[in-house]
């Protein structure tokens, strides 16, 4: 973790002196004309370039081949990977735990080898999928232990308590894939959808959080609501947002 964060932090310091330079260069040759003449489209593209030079600068740096983000990417990936290994040793595997430990990998950097169109506009994305992929494989895990009786085997036989236990739960958490993926996919791309997208799969979640034996299905449930809700609410943000640039 110490040394995730030491590169995060020399990276991102590296990257303001990069954007201070560049700016400083910029504006010492606009500094030759008046403001006042200046078009409002030109300096609009100005400021976009000026907002994205860090980005494309830390893409150039990964690109050349140095080791900081690479190795960032390596000690926080087995960071995380260690803390999972704790929680499943001390807590036999805690529900919420999950919900701490994913925001470790924010400190994942931009890498062309390691981690291929990772960006700082997906920084959210690795949070969001662990912690959706954490609760799915956790979810069959349970209903399989539920359903393995040791020794004795499978409990399956057809119309039994078992089988009838474990399709309903699979089929109630096949529910919330959904809201999941379109929320998993709107934060890796922040590409507004139809409005009405997120709402339609947002009462599919319902069952699932009424009617489960499972509480990891159950907490997809309520995420799954959650997403939704969010991303229509973040559409609709950037859809005013547009207009206003309009």
């Amino acid at each position: 973790m110490l040394i995730a964060l030491e590169i995060k932090f020399e990276l991102a310091s590296l990257m303001r002196e990069k954007a201070f330079e560049r700016g400083g260069i910029r504006h010492s040759h606009s500094g030759e004309g008046s403001s006042a003449n200046f078009p409002a489209k030109m300096r609009f593209m100005q400021q976009r370039r000026a907002s994205a030079a860090p980005t494309f600068t830390i893409k150039r740096m990964a690109a050349e081949g140095a080791w900081m983000p690479a190795v960032g990417n390596v000690a926080t990936v087995m960071c995380f990977a260690i803390c999972l290994i704790l929680n499943v040793n001390l807590t036999g595997g805690s529900n919420r735990a999950i919900f701490f430990l994913a925001p470790i990998l924010l400190l994942l950097n931009q890498d062309s080898d390691f981690v291929a169109g990772f960006g700082d506009k997906q920084r959210y994305f690795p949070v969001t999928v662990v912690i959706s992929a954490y609760l799915v494989l956790t979810a069959l895990y349970s209903i399989w232990e539920d359903v393995w009786h040791g020794n004795a085997g499978w409990g399956l036989e057809i119309g039994g308590p078992d089988w009838f236990f474990a399709v309903k739960n699979v089929a109630l958490l096949i529910l919330t894939f959904p809201s999941h993926i379109l929320f998993n996919r709107f934060v890796w791309s922040y590409t507004k959808q139809t409005d009405s997208t997120p709402l339609l799969t947002m009462p599919l979640n319902l069952p699932s959080i009424i009617i489960t034996d499972v509480m990891k299905v159950r907490i997809l449930g309520l995420l799954g609501i959650i997403y939704s809700l969010s991303q229509y609410l973040i559409s609709r943000q950037q859809y005013i947002t547009g207009l206003k640039y309009i």
